[in-house]
């Protein structure tokens, strides 16, 4: 497999965009899901909604913080192995676990993912 190179511009541009819509759903399910009062009501009065499922098991994986753990585990396999690309989802992870809930292992992730994005790849040939 070929490492593609990205220009300076071009990876902190990718950096900026993984981070910034990580954060664009994290905002989304905090605020539209588990902090709206309106759905709230609905799901206690028995509504059918399909966010009435997603509701509690995203309240479960942010109990067991594993959306901070998975951000971790892409950050970590990203400094390892070194594809940019597990470096760019763990920032896009790290990015939601950061607003929801999960800021102590997104914190970590976050910072190990944006080093191994910005760590150089070897040329193959």
């Amino acid at each position: 497999m070929t490492a593609f190179k990205l220009s300076a511009r071009g990876l902190w541009a990718a950096i900026a965009i993984s981070i910034t819509t990580g954060l664009l759903v994290g905002m989304a399910l905090r605020y539209a899901i588990l902090e709206n009062a309106a759905q709230e009501l609905m799901c206690r009065e028995g509504g059918s909604s399909g966010w009435c499922v997603v509701r509690p098991w995203l309240g479960w994986s942010i109990y067991h913080q594993l959306i901070g753990l998975s951000a971790l585990v892409l950050g970590v396999g990203a400094w390892l192995v070194r594809p940019r690309w597990v470096a760019l989802a763990g920032l896009l992870v790290a990015g939601s676990g950061l607003l929801l809930y999960n800021a102590t292992w997104a914190g970590v992730a976050a910072i190990i993912a944006l080093l191994a994005a910005l760590h150089p790849v070897k040329s193959v040939g």
